[in-house]
């Protein structure tokens, strides 16, 4: 187990390498005593951890840091990693997969490890990132910390739920957020994270409804964002709503008429509408443009098929 920061996220995953011997530390800062116990928390040391969270208790009771230390402690005890041999493709893939193939050549199965969760110990996990939250409010990492738990929990509801409070906070303090040591965090890294987390509704198979409510919160707040537009138009394509689909695209195209990608899309739509001269209008721009050269070779193919 170990803390992982991916876009503030705090994660669980296996921990590789270890520390050899203990570092003592007199008069520690905040800063010191986070890295103290994120060293004995790697080790597995208990004791340690639990002597060290008493004294920082004493010495800064008021640290954000010491909230991700003791919900940490509860996560630990909370989760266990299984292996699965599954017919189906796990729903997050970490690149760790293991693809089965039968005598043929065939792909049969998937071998992968997930963590599963001791209810008990992950709602202490939870709660003390909720108080937290109340008490840190501009601290992003504690939120994408109960979020990403959530997804990893397939908890979509709760992950939806504190989803909007955040997109909705955003609005409130102008994105001005903070992560680790109250560090600035950036527009662009935000952004980057709440597609992550569309994503991760997708990958994991969510109801629709919850990701339907989560991308009309992100256009309500970020509404010069071409990104999220995108993603209510995919949402309307796995719906197979070709129509509501296209509106949404073309309002990203004009937020961003040099994203190929979207005008790729909006080509395939088309050709899918039966509309053959819009879709070779976009199939055109695509191939004119100094796209990655896999989007015209697609926007080639379509414009074959269309001849």
């Amino acid at each position: 187990m170990k803390i992982l920061s991916i876009c503030g996220k705090i994660a669980m995953c296996l921990f590789s390498f270890c520390f050899s011997g203990v570092i003592w530390v007199h008069g520690q800062t905040n800063k010191e005593y986070y890295e103290l116990f994120l060293k004995e928390f790697q080790q597995k040391d208990t004791s340690a951890v639990s002597n060290t969270i008493s004294k920082w208790e004493t010495a800064f009771p008021e640290s954000a840091e010491l909230v991700i230390a003791r919900a940490n402690v509860f996560l630990s005890k909370s989760a266990q990693e299984v292996i699965r041999t599954t017919v189906e493709p796990p729903k997050f893939d970490d690149g760790r997969c293991l693809v089965l193939k039968d005598s043929l050549g065939n792909v049969s199965g998937y071998m992968y490890s997930e963590f599963v969760f001791n209810e008990d110990y992950f709602q202490k996990w939870v709660t003390t990132l909720q108080n937290g939250i109340k008490k840190y409010p501009e601290r992003i990492d504690l939120r994408s910390g109960l979020i990403y738990s959530y997804f990893q929990n397939s908890k979509f509801e709760q992950a939806c739920a504190e989803l909007l409070s955040l997109v909705h906070h955003s609005k409130e303090i102008d994105n001005k957020w903070y992560g680790l040591f109250d560090e600035p965090y950036d527009k662009a890294t935000l952004y980057d994270c709440l597609q992550d987390y569309f994503t991760y509704f997708i990958d994991g198979r969510s109801d629709i409804s919850y990701v339907k409510k989560y991308v009309d919160a992100l256009i309500e707040v970020f509404k010069d964002n071409p990104v999220f537009y995108s993603d209510k138009a995919y949402v309307y394509m796995m719906e197979e709503d070709f129509d509501s689909a296209i509106k949404e695209y073309e309002l990203a195209y004009t937020l961003d008429p040099s994203d190929m990608l979207i005008v790729m899309n909006l080509g395939y739509l088309y050709e899918q509408k039966g509309d053959k001269k819009k879709a070779i209008e976009y199939y055109k721009k695509v191939i004119d443009s100094p796209a990655e050269q896999y989007l015209k070779d697609m926007a080639q193919e379509g414009l074959n098929a269309l001849k």
